[in-house]
C-alpha cells in the first residue's frame, strides 16, 4: 500500500522551555523523541531510525496545531500534525496519509517506459513528496529520459493511492 496513517495520543508531557515574555514552547528535541517512541512502539522499526524535525517556537496551546517533518527508516518523508491537548505539554499527533513518492515513481517508470520506447533503467521519475490521497486528486510528475523531460498527469482513482497516469503531449 503506498501510504499510511498513524493517529496517537501521547499521555506524557514534553519538556517546555521558557521562551521569554512569559511564553512557553515545546522542547523540539524532546517532542521529536516522544513522537518517534510512540510511532514505533510495538513495531520492528527503531525510534532511532526516524529523523523528526519540529519547530523551535511551537507553543503548547490546546487545540492549536503545528507540523513536524519525519523521514522514516526507508527515507520516506511524512508530515506529522501535532495538536496540544492542554497547555502543559500533552499532545496528540497524526502522521499524514501520504503517497510513497518512490513507489509511485517506480510504478510510473515501469508503466510508461515502454510508451516512450526506452528501457526502464534509462528513465527517472520525480513526483511530489507529500501527496495526500483522495479520489480525483490530480498532480504532475516529471519523467527524465535520454531524449529529455516529459510531464505525466496523474489522477488518483481512490483514497488508497491507486492512480491513472497519462503522458502529456510535449
Amino acid at each position: 500500500m503506498p501510504f499510511r496513517v498513524i493517529l496517537l495520543t501521547v499521555t506524557t508531557a514534553v519538556a517546555l522551555i521558557a521562551a521569554g515574555c512569559g511564553k512557553k514552547t515545546f522542547d523540539s528535541d524532546d517532542l521529536a523523541t516522544k513522537i518517534a517512541d510512540a510511532a514505533t512502539r510495538g513495531s520492528t522499526v527503531s525510534a532511532d531510525s526516524l529523523e523528526i524535525t519540529c519547530p523551535d517556537d511551537a507553543e503548547p496551546k490546546k487545540g492549536q496545531t503545528f507540523t513536524c517533518e519525519l523521514v522514516d527508516d526507508q527515507g520516506h518523508p511524512e508530515h506529522v500534525t501535532v495538536t496540544p491537548t492542554d497547555d502543559e505539554g500533552h499532545f496528540r499527533f497524526e502522521i499524514s496519509q501520504t503517497l510513497r513518492a518512490h513507489e509511485l515513481e517506480a510504478g510510473l517508470v515501469e508503466q510508461l517506459a515502454p510508451q516512450l520506447d526506452v528501457a526502464a533503467d534509462d528513465v527517472e521519475a520525480q513526483c511530489p513528496d507529500f501527496v495526500t490521497p483522495a479520489k480525483g486528486k490530480r498532480f504532475t510528475c516529471t519523467l527524465t529520459t535520454p531524449a529529455g523531460e516529459r510531464t505525466v498527469a496523474v489522477t488518483l482513482t481512490n483514497a488508497e493511492g491507486h492512480y491513472t497516469a497519462k503522458l502529456v503531449a510535449p
